[in-house]
């Protein structure tokens, strides 16, 4: 969900929880990401009033010729910051198979009550 409410820069951010489960999401096909890519890198600005929460940064590949893969990385653990904007930095090691899958999707993943914040958001796939 898109908010006015809070923003680390421009004039939006997305919020996700108090029954929007979901942040603006990342998704991209895989055939045109660069198939040697081992490693995807997420960097964000975040902001939580309080860690007592369960939401997580969530990186999912799925398609038909692969299992589907849901990685679910805690916010808790990525960043301790309160109520003040912080920047997460996350690398995550994709699946050796990954590239027979046909989607990829990052997001934040929040069923609390409690709201997250989460702004800049910029994505990296390496070798």
């Amino acid at each position: 969900t898109l908010t006015s409410r809070k923003h680390h820069s421009g004039t939006k951010s997305s919020k996700c929880g108090q029954g929007a489960e979901y942040s603006i999401t990342f998704e991209s096909l895989i055939d045109s990401l660069n198939e040697f890519s081992k490693e995807v890198s997420i960097d964000f600005y975040l902001f939580q009033e309080t860690l007592v929460h369960n939401a997580k940064l969530v990186i999912e590949v799925s398609g038909e010729r692969m299992e589907f893969n849901w990685h679910g990385k805690a916010i808790t653990e990525l960043s301790q910051v309160t109520n003040e904007w912080t920047k997460v930095n996350y690398t995550y090691l994709l699946p050796k198979n990954y590239f027979s899958g046909q989607k990829i999707k990052i997001y934040l993943y929040n069923v609390s009550n409690i709201p997250l914040y989460m702004d800049d958001v910029n994505i990296e796939f390496k070798e």
